[in-house]
């Protein structure tokens, strides 16, 4: 008996919840602003594209093509990605107090790049203007770009043993 296939929608949700979770606690613990803390989020989403491609590999018991593996790893990437912003969008909704920390660890790292008190100023009235839009952004091309790295790791060291068109299926 033939299991059924791993979907994509339950493995995105899945590594979406466990980012959430982590930045809830990253959050909660005091770590919010920390980077290299940060990236652990990214590492979560890495390893879970790679794992559920592998996953999804070994449901159809090796049979599916690179490319096939490829397109599962991408479309959980984009479901990621959906659910985060959403998560994003609703973190800083609830918690304003979050939104003003970022702008202070952006003025912390600008002064301590050596910008004037007017250049901080200028790029903090630029973040806080443009604040949706580069959370947005940011969210869709790191979470991508670590979903796209990680869904053609994912893709190659799957085993694949691809069934022969004009073999007959039974």
């Amino acid at each position: 008996m033939q299991q059924k296939p791993v979907s994509h929608y339950m493995c995105g949700a899945i590594i979406a919840a466990a980012m959430i979770i982590f930045s809830i606690l990253v959050y909660v613990l005091g770590y919010f602003g920390n980077q290299m803390v940060g990236y652990l989020s990214y590492l979560i989403l890495l390893i879970g594209i790679i794992v559920s491609v592998r996953l999804y590999g070994n449901s159809v018991d090796n049979s599916a093509s690179f490319g096939k593996l490829f397109s599962f790893g991408f479309k959980t990437t984009a479901l990621v990605i959906v659910i985060v912003l959403a998560f994003n969008f609703l973190f800083f909704i609830i918690f304003p107090e979050a939104k003003e920390k970022f702008f202070e660890i952006s003025r912390q790292q600008m002064a301590e790049k050596g910008n004037t008190e007017e250049q901080i100023e200028q790029g903090i009235a630029m973040i806080q203007k443009g604040f949706w839009v580069f959370i947005i952004l940011g969210t869709i091309f790191m979470c991508g770009i670590v979903g796209l790295v990680a869904a053609v790791i994912g893709a190659a060291i799957t085993k694949k043993n691809p069934q022969s068109p004009f073999q007959q299926q039974a």
